[in-house]
């Protein structure tokens, strides 16, 4: 697993109704993004992923992905690069706060985050 370059992130998600906030450790500070909505659900879904899979690889396929946040029926309509923009948009914002949002990462086809089920903390 990858997750030893993240090692000191604890990324933790607050579900709150159809927003949630978002919150990073970086082992220096929690850095914090109140009402997300898509981001929210992108790191959400990865993260659920993590959780399941343990320290084998959680792999997230995009149509699974873009179903979860967006909802079958406006998924349907959504290009590939929305997703790609998502994510982008969401390292963009960790990055504001010197976060190095690689640790969402992207191939073709499929998502993951690159964190150890123990650096996850989720909250509904």
């Amino acid at each position: 697993l990858k997750a030893r370059a993240y090692g000191s992130y604890l990324l933790r998600l607050v579900q709150r109704g159809d927003l949630g906030d978002i919150e990073l450790d970086d082992g220096r500070r929690t850095h914090r993004w109140a009402d997300q909505d898509r981001r929210f659900l992108l790191l959400w879904v990865l993260a659920e992923a993590v959780q399941r899979h343990g320290e084998e690889p959680a792999w997230v396929d995009d149509e699974t992905l873009r179903v979860a946040i967006w909802g079958r029926r406006q998924a349907e309509g959504l290009s590939a690069s929305t997703l790609s923009k998502l994510i982008h948009d969401t390292r963009v914002m960790l990055g504001r706060d010197g976060i190095d949002g690689l640790f969402i990462e992207k191939r073709r086809g499929r998502t993951r985050l690159r964190l150890a089920p123990d650096a996850i903390q989720l909250r509904s």
